[in-house]
């Protein structure tokens, strides 16, 4: 949990990210553009709706369009004409839809993408148009931070190994020493797991083994096999989407979850996945920014709308989108 200095210190940092966003209209066209003139606000909307996330993409849509019904569809008193794009949770056909919707479909800012790998795809091409573009999902470090572009606008408030490092100084709490962890071969997983190893070995913790897997893996026993030989206190996996599924699922029948506690990313165990499985499930520790549960009155109210909307707890993706 952050301490109030912390917390008021992301506070400032928020005003003045959110500042910066105001001053793009002095200098990037198509932002100037949007606000001279009087017909719709034209926002294409990117998210994976196929692939081995399409789960979290179709939620993402839901978060976006729950918002903009409740709001009439209107901003700053100008409709909103909302445009949909599959990203197919590839980065290639990210970068291509983008083009479209910039280029032809000619959206004033682009919002979306669930992946790191399309997100940065997508970044690196508004960096040439200066299109805005937000992002409540993406959370690869190096966009606001070592690669950081003014007009790429990360609005959830989070980065991949942000929720890592609190999680690793609670595993040493926990009196755990050593662990291995296993992940999807990408760039959030490369940094929710570099977030675990550098807290967890500076507070004197092992990393024993580290295991990396192409996205969209269907069998994951030749790596459960290698991890049911070693001595470790926990297992922490990072997976998204259908891999996650797939990965608790097997992790249980292989016999490991009754040896060794498994340890997750947030997105590892989000409603769009667990909803999908049985009592595997059970006993997974995750660390997120945001609880489905939670009796936080403004959590609450969200969730009881979701529900009562579309019949489902919401997820983290519907969450995001929807704040963002």
């Amino acid at each position: 949990m952050l301490h109030r200095k912390e917390l008021d210190m992301d506070r400032r940092q928020f005003l003045k990210s959110t500042a910066a966003v105001a001053a793009l209209g002095a200098g990037v066209s198509p932002w100037r553009a949007a606000s001279a003139q009087s017909g719709p606000i034209k926002i294409g909307l990117l998210a994976p709706l196929t692939g081995v996330v399409a789960s979290g993409g179709k939620e993402m849509v839901e978060g976006v369009q729950f918002y903009l019904e409740q709001v009439k569809n209107e901003m700053g008193g100008r409709k909103v004409e909302l445009v949909i794009e599959d990203d197919a949770s590839n980065p290639d056909t990210a970068l291509q839809k983008a083009r479209r919707l910039v280029e032809q479909g000619n959206c004033h800012m682009l919002i979306g993408n669930l992946l790191a790998n399309t997100g940065l795809a997508v970044a690196n091409y508004v960096k040439g148009t200066g299109t805005p573009y937000f992002i409540p999902i993406i959370a690869a470090d190096d966009l606001t931070q070592r690669a950081r572009i003014k007009n790429v606008i990360r609005v959830a408030g989070y980065t991949a190994s942000a929720f890592t490092h609190p999680f690793a100084d609670w595993c040493l709490k926990q009196g755990y020493k050593r662990i291995a962890t296993v992940s999807q071969d990408y760039t959030f997983g490369h940094e929710q797991c570099g977030g675990l190893a550098q807290v967890f070995t500076e507070g004197g913790g092992t990393i024993v083994q580290q295991f990396w897997h192409p996205l969209n893996t269907a069998d994951f026993s030749p790596y459960l096999g290698q991890l049911a030989e070693l001595k470790v206190d926990a297992i922490f996996a990072m997976e998204t989407g259908a891999d996650s599924t797939r990965f608790i699922q097997q992790y249980a029948s292989f016999g490991l979850k009754a040896k060794t506690p498994l340890l997750m990313a947030m997105n590892g165990t989000d409603q769009s996945v667990i909803r999908t499985i049985g009592d595997e499930a059970e006993g997974i520790i995750s660390a997120a920014h945001f609880a489905e549960g939670s009796d936080v009155p403004t959590t609450a109210k969200f969730a009881k709308d979701y529900e009562a909307k579309f019949g489902k707890i919401p997820s983290l993706y519907g969450f995001s989108m929807y704040s963002g």
